[in-house]
């Protein structure tokens, strides 16, 4: 993993975001770790990440933490793109929750597309991969699926097309056309919701990067 420490060299903005008690997007928070520990933060164990952080003054909250683990291991690990438990946890993490590993928590449409979102940006950044939806396998599309089923979709919100194809396992439709013909206002509303939660969070993630590559 190239570390970008000498790109991003904002150091007090890095700090700042590290410790902040406010939302801090996945992608700088990875960043920000990077530029502190010169690229450490990726072979070093997580106890010596934080030992370092916390020797700069700039430990992250218990909830950065996790989002920060969850955010190496999105890097690192892959195994997020098959099982459904690893994808619920790394989507619990990177909206701000301390992941609930032994807990099947039914996760909002938003919150799930946002995620994939965020995942697409650390991996355009430090892989040059923007966008790993052909990548997800049966387990984390199922999961997908059965969100927005539970959340009442119609169809999926676009971030999670790639779930149309088991979308048939939720629903009996009987009329081959029957998506196509129902397009209510409410059905409209939940779309809309997905994507002004997603932008709104993307949003956050450009300011962050921004001061972080300011000097």
């Amino acid at each position: 993993m190239e570390s970008k420490h000498l790109e991003y060299k904002n150091l007090e903005s890095a700090k700042a975001l590290l410790s902040s008690a406010n939302f801090v997007a996945a992608t700088p928070l990875v960043i920000a770790a990077d530029m502190v520990t010169k690229g450490g933060v990726f072979t070093w164990e997580y106890e010596t990440i934080f030992d370092e952080l916390e020797e700069a003054k700039c430990l992250p909250n218990e909830k950065l933490r996790d989002k920060l683990m969850a955010s190496i291991s999105a890097l690192s690990n892959p195994a997020f793109l098959w099982d459904a438990g690893v994808f619920k946890s790394m989507c619990q993490s990177l909206n701000g929750n301390i992941a609930a590993t032994h807990i099947w928590e039914e996760l909002s449409p938003a919150k799930v597309a946002y995620a994939m979102d965020e995942i697409d940006a650390l991996h355009d950044i430090y892989q040059g991969a923007r966008d790993l939806s052909p990548l997800y396998g049966d387990s984390p599309i199922i999961y997908m699926g059965g969100t927005c089923a539970i959340n009442g979709f119609i169809r999926p919100p676009k971030k999670m097309d790639i779930c149309e194809k088991i979308y048939h396992r939720f629903f009996n439709l009987k009329e081959p056309d029957l998506r196509t013909q129902v397009v209510s206002e409410l059905e409209k509303r939940k779309h809309q919701e997905v994507e002004a939660y997603c932008n709104s969070l993307a949003n956050i993630r450009k300011d962050q990067l921004a001061k972080l590559r300011s000097y």
